[in-house]
C-alpha cells in the first residue's frame, strides 16, 4: 500500500488568460490535473497553454472564434 500514490485535481476560472497566468503556473507545481475556464484565447492562441509547460498534455478548446465571426470584441467577451 505504500506505493499507492493520490492524484490531486483543481478547477480555475482564469477571467482571462492574462490576468490568471501566475497563479495557473503556481497550479501546475501543485496539482496533477488542472481543468481551466474561461481562458478566453482564440484558436490561434491556444499554443500559449501549452507553451507554459512540458509536464502536462493539455487538451484546449475555444468558443471566442464563433464570438468574433458575429461581432467585434469589446471588454470581457462573456458573462
Amino acid at each position: 500500500m505504500d506505493d499507492l500514490k493520490s492524484i490531486s485535481c483543481v478547477t480555475y476560472n482564469m477571467h482571462g488568460f492574462n490576468q490568471g497566468e501566475c497563479l495557473l503556473l503556481e497550479l501546475l507545481d501543485k496539482y496533477d490535473i488542472i481543468c481551466v475556464q474561461e481562458h478566453w484565447l482564440f484558436t490561434s492562441e491556444l499554443c500559449r497553454l501549452s507553451d507554459m509547460t512540458t509536464s502536462f498534455l493539455i487538451h484546449s478548446i475555444s468558443a471566442m472564434d464563433d464570438n468574433v465571426m458575429s461581432d467585434f470584441i469589446r471588454g470581457r467577451p462573456f458573462g
